[in-house]
């Protein structure tokens, strides 16, 4: 809640202890542990996460969102070098472009959703 990282791992563990489903198929521990790995600096493995977190609506714009984040800038420790255009950065515009997209479409689906369920009551 402090918001403090060296935290976040006893909160995890305790969460997949207390979890019914398999946690592979839990996607907000799989969204938890993707943020927690992304701001570890462990971009890979929280892509990994990141993606089959994605897979719930609950969870999918703010998924899509870390990934497009981690494409762009996977080092959260850079500084405003970062920025310079990279062979890293070339590499990973398409697949930035297809997250974008995707978040598009998820925004689309959220927003009507919401407008469907204020429509029925």
């Amino acid at each position: 809640r402090a918001g403090r990282l060296q935290d976040a791992p006893k909160f995890i563990e305790a969460a997949e202890k207390a979890c019914s489903k398999a946690v592979e198929q839990e996607c907000g521990l799989r969204f938890c542990n993707g943020v927690l790995k992304r701001w570890q600096n462990r971009s890979q493995e929280a892509l990994v996460d990141l993606t089959a977190a994605q897979r719930d609506s609950e969870y999918r714009i703010d998924a899509l969102t870390y990934m497009i984040e981690i494409y762009l800038s996977p080092d959260n420790n850079a500084g405003i070098e970062a920025l310079e255009p990279n062979s890293e950065a070339l590499e990973n515009a398409g697949s930035v472009e297809s997250l974008v997209d995707e978040l598009r479409k998820a925004y689309a689906q959220s927003r009507s959703n919401r407008w469907e369920k204020w429509s029925l009551k």
